[in-house]
């Protein structure tokens, strides 16, 4: 059988609805294709037998006279469907393989996610446990297997794998517990109890959760409501243990959990948690030695636990760290370990402009001063080989001040585009990103213009464009084919060249956008300062290198560009 190609991932989800997807959702077609893809991936990389799958797709009963030609029939329909990412399914003498990479079964992730919550929670790491047991459980789509989880080649997995999500969930109660938050244990522990409301492990945790935020009289109704179900439905009285924990209750005599001790990380004391994004979790924290704030970035583990990025980790951040500009979020230290990387960088106190767009549309003015700004730091990348690829407003943060600075230079991005290219854009990146990203071509210079370009837009209109695109499908097209809408059909007081210079930086060839960040701002800037009046178009490109050597832009570089087709 041949290898898969560079870049022919696939995800299978079997913590839910089974589902596949590649590029692209997958169409399975029926139940029996699906359950085979759940048997196959249940034992990815072993041979299961041809009898074994007769036997969990028919019954007795059912069975049809000649099974082995109807199985090889619905195993070539699911090759058909998995077709696109490599020759997944492979015959292997009276049987078939499915052969799967690390990290492409969610069960696989969901188990490795845990182990990892597991040892951190050992070693006295409360919040890269949390980390750890927020991923694990934010792959959980439903029960497993779904349909097909009550079936005799399903069952005692999907009984494993619940009681591991159970104890996830009862362990994350604990911690936040232990580290004062009893406010954050409730409303899960009343929904696991709801879950499972024989086991008395959820009841413990809400009734502890209850009385330390303060609401006593909850967790003694929590209790005696439990044991009425046990005494009615079961015919058993609850163990010793939670009498116990009742009486503690009642008498205002349960002690608080110990806290656990200020969790440093390096030379710093971790704080709140401040932000998270697809492949990594941000921090406040302080560094004692210089009395200063900082964000720490702590990339997940299933990412900082890759070959690709650990090769390629610390020359990334030594790059980024080369970007000495003003409007560059700068990056004060390093390092890696064993299941997380950390990235420290000054604390941007203003917060967002995703943030600040949740109040509407900006002027057009602010919209210029911060473009400006985008595109100085974008350049200051550029001539140092570094292209952001991910240049959007949660990217773009503020000062104290209300000074714009570019944010998170893509090192986890890097390393997981190389892994996975479906991953290379982040949560929420479509929309920004330009139809070479998409396409998954090599990306230069102009995709971060065309990015600019897009954050200016939404910075406008208060929306990105197509952002009611009704499904993942639509929005690919529309980006791929259809150029920007006009600002002017929602801000109708803005001069109508800023749509003239919003078309040519988001334009769908890279050869189209302006050569350089700083000559979309010049244009932008001319556009507004000067109206109707102004022209908007540049330019002269240098194309013999597009990181350096580009002339400075003034107003006279903003020429009329009327009657020709694309930039010369």
């Amino acid at each position: 059988m041949g290898e898969s190609k560079r870049g022919d991932s696939v995800r299978i989800i079997v913590l839910g609805q089974i589902e596949a997807s590649g590029d692209r959702q997958m169409d399975l077609g029926g139940p029996t294709q699906r359950r085979l893809l759940g048997l196959l991936a249940l034992h990815h990389d072993d041979v299961v037998s041809v009898d074994r799958l007769i036997d969990a797709t028919w019954s007795e009963e059912d069975r049809p006279s000649r099974p082995e030609r109807n199985l090889h029939s619905y195993v070539s329909r699911l090759r058909g469907s998995l077709n696109g990412v490599g020759d997944r399914i492979e015959t292997v003498g009276a049987g078939y393989r499915l052969r799967l990479e690390p990290g492409e079964l969610d069960l696989d992730r969901f188990d490795q996610l845990a182990a990892t919550a597991k040892r951190h929670a050992e070693s006295g790491d409360p919040v890269a446990a949390l980390d750890a047991i927020d991923d694990a459980l934010a792959l959980w789509h439903g029960r497993p297997f779904d349909e097909f989880g009550d079936e005799p080649w399903a069952i005692a997995e999907v009984t494993r794998v619940v009681e591991t999500q159970v104890a996830l969930r009862e362990l994350r109660a604990e911690l936040f517990l232990e580290m004062g938050r009893p406010a954050d244990v409730v409303a899960d522990m009343e929904a696991l109890a709801r879950e499972h409301p024989y086991r008395e492990g959820p009841r413990a945790l809400q009734m502890q959760a209850l009385y330390h935020a303060g609401r006593q009289a909850e967790a003694l109704r929590a209790f005696h409501a439990f044991r009425q179900s046990l005494i009615d439905e079961v015919g058993v009285e609850p163990s010793s243990n939670l009498v116990d924990l009742d009486r503690q209750i009642a008498t205002s005599s349960l002690e608080a959990p110990a806290e656990t001790g200020t969790r440093t990380i390096g030379s710093y004391v971790l704080g709140e948690r401040i932000g998270q994004g697809a492949f990594a979790v941000v921090y406040r924290a302080t560094q004692p030695t210089l009395d200063r704030e900082v964000a720490i970035k702590v990339v997940r583990a299933e990412l900082a636990n890759r070959p690709e990025f650990v090769r390629r980790f610390e020359a990334e951040a030594q790059m980024v760290a080369r970007i000495e500009h003003p409007n560059v979020v700068p990056l004060y230290d390093y390092w890696r370990e064993p299941d997380r990387a950390y990235l420290v960088m000054r604390l941007m106190k203003g917060g967002t402009l995703e943030a600040r767009l949740d109040s509407g549309p900006m002027t057009t003015a602010a919209t210029v001063e911060v473009v400006a700004q985008i595109a100085a730091a974008l350049t200051a990348a550029h001539e140092v080989g570094v292209v952001h690829r991910d240049v959007k407003p949660e990217n773009v943060m503020f000062d104290a001040d209300g000074r714009a600075y570019l944010a998170d230079f893509g090192i986890a991005l890097d390393a997981a585009e190389r892994a996975h290219p479906e991953a290379a854009l982040s949560e929420g990146s479509p929309l920004f990103a330009s139809p070479e990203q998409l396409r998954r071509e090599p990306v230069g210079p102009e995709a971060d213009v065309h990015a600019l370009g897009i954050v200016a837009f939404t910075m406008l209109v208060g929306h990105a464009p197509f952002a009611d695109a009704p499904d993942d499908a639509s929005l690919l097209r529309l980006q791929l084919n259809e150029p920007i809408p006009s600002v002017r059909l929602v801000r109708p007081d803005v001069p109508e060249s800023i749509d003239r210079v919003l078309a040519i930086a988001t334009a769908k060839r890279p050869d189209d956008r302006y050569p350089s960040a700083r000559a979309l701002a010049v244009a932008l800037d001319a556009a507004v300062t000067s109206g109707e009046r102004a022209p908007v178009d540049v330019v002269t490109r240098e194309r013999t290198n597009p990181y350096k050597g580009l002339r400075a832009f003034d107003e006279t570089d903003a020429l009329d560009f009327r009657g020709r087709d694309r930039l010369v």
